[in-house]
């Protein structure tokens, strides 16, 4: 582990070392135990035996920027859902509307099934019925949403529902501009797998639980970041 953070002989202060448990320059009779630095400064969290030193969340990136807390960015994105939402259905709205044509179709022969003793249609007969629009619809929305998100990170590096919450994406390394990969790898890694998984049948609950799992991740990641973050090599933080 290395050693705790210190002015160098000349005088000229080096870059301030990562979040991690150091020496602590604190201790009175010397550094025998340790105490932890957030990236900027010494923090009052103190162990005397590094064994049971357990890193704690960060709260800023490797240069000093606040990372963005869970419940914001969980908000910023249901302002984001919201919107794709509401374009995707209006420019899918034929589709739309013939899938619910169709859903109530499949439930009057259920019923008219159930009354007269005959098979119901089955999970396979439902998929048959209204794949067409839900592929159709499905593509739809993917479109949108990676002209939305893409097109929004590039220009503003947020999307207006982060801009709104007050947040930005940025690489983690150091505050820049996002490029077209990083981007890709970031939009590509959430949306066109959880959407192009979820019209697959059977498997199409996968998609779903992917985006779940992507967007809680950042709650038990120590750098606040969720899989498409560590994906695309970026960080969602304060403004």
């Amino acid at each position: 582990m290395a050693d705790s953070p210190a002015v160098s002989e000349i005088g000229e202060r080096p870059p301030l070392p990562p979040a991690g448990w150091y020496a602590d320059p604190q201790a009175p009779t010397g550094p025998t135990g340790r105490r932890y630095w957030d990236g900027t400064g010494w923090t009052g969290h103190v162990v005397a035996d590094p064994v049971a030193a357990v890193p704690l969340k960060a709260e800023t990136t490797p240069d000093g920027q606040q990372l963005a807390r869970w419940g914001r960015r969980l908000a910023a994105y249901a302002v984001d859902a919201a919107i794709t939402w509401a374009l995707a259905a209006v420019l899918g709205f034929p589709l739309l509307r013939s899938m619910i044509e169709e859903y109530v179709d499949l439930f009057r022969r259920s019923v008219d099934a159930a009354e007269s003793g005959g098979r119901p249609p089955g999970q396979l007969d439902i998929y048959r019925e209204v794949y067409p629009e839900l592929l159709g619809y499905a593509a739809i929305a993917l479109v949108v949403v990676l002209v939305y998100h893409s097109f929004s990170l590039r220009a503003w590096s947020a999307t207006p529902g982060k801009l709104l919450l007050g947040l930005r994406v940025r690489p983690l390394e150091g505050p820049g501009r996002l490029s077209w990969s990083m981007i890709a790898r970031r939009v590509g890694s959430t949306w066109v797998l959880g959407i192009v998984v979820g019209t697959v049948p059977v498997v199409g609950s996968l998609g779903g639980l992917y985006l779940w799992l992507d967007g809680l991740w950042p709650l038990w990641d120590q750098q606040r970041r969720a899989l498409h973050d560590k994906v695309a090599g970026t960080a969602v933080v304060r403004v």
